[in-house]
């Protein structure tokens, strides 16, 4: 809708109402082709979360470059902490957001609770900082054990179940011309997600 609330735009388009209508016959057609379902593929599923991952981990690599590039100050710590936090929360935003395949619908929920604890952690380390009299005594402290604690123990963990789980599909490709096999049968996903 234009700013000024129009339902008509004033370049004579069509009016929103019948926008709408036009959006849910469309949307209609394509649950009833898709078989009922709104939820990714797994597939789809595991490059969005591969990409996340990637994005995410780009962005705590150039937090650790800056970081190790000179004599970092308490303040410096402080900071990449914080930002780490902020990186964590978004990552979980975005896994919220996500439409896992009925399939999968048990290890994104195992990877939500795991990475949600993991944030909670990261934001309660960053909120330590401010009575923090060292970087030793920051990186140190029980809020920063904690966090290493949970992230060590059961952030690799759901990493390596979830790669785990897409890479036990790589034998379905010698199914791809199967052609009476159901598609989700034979999808065959192929990515890394970097698991220490």
């Amino acid at each position: 809708m234009p700013p000024g609330g129009s339902v008509l735009y004033s370049d004579g388009a069509m009016s929103v109402p019948r926008q709408l209508h036009l959006g849910l016959v469309a949307c209609l057609v394509t649950v009833t082709l898709a078989g009922c379902t709104s939820s990714m593929s797994q597939t789809e599923y595991a490059n969005s979360v591969e990409t996340l991952a990637n994005d995410y981990t780009n962005q705590f690599e150039a937090i650790d470059a800056r970081m190790e590039s000179g004599t970092p100050s308490l303040g410096d710590a402080r900071a990449a902490v914080t930002e780490g936090a902020a990186i964590r929360a978004n990552f979980q935003q975005d896994l919220e957001e996500l439409d896992p395949p009925e399939e999968l619908a048990g290890i994104h929920a195992e990877l939500l609770d795991i990475h949600g604890r993991i944030t909670a952690a990261h934001v309660g380390w960053a909120a330590s900082g401010e009575t923090a009299t060292s970087i030793e005594d920051f990186a140190s402290n029980p809020e920063a054990e904690a966090y290493r604690t949970i992230g060590d123990a059961e952030g690799v963990g759901i990493c390596r179940k979830l790669q785990t789980t897409f890479d036990a599909t790589s034998e379905r490709a010698d199914l791809a011309d199967v052609a009476w096999m159901p598609a989700e049968a034979k999808e065959a996903i192929n990515v890394s997600f970097g698991c220490s």
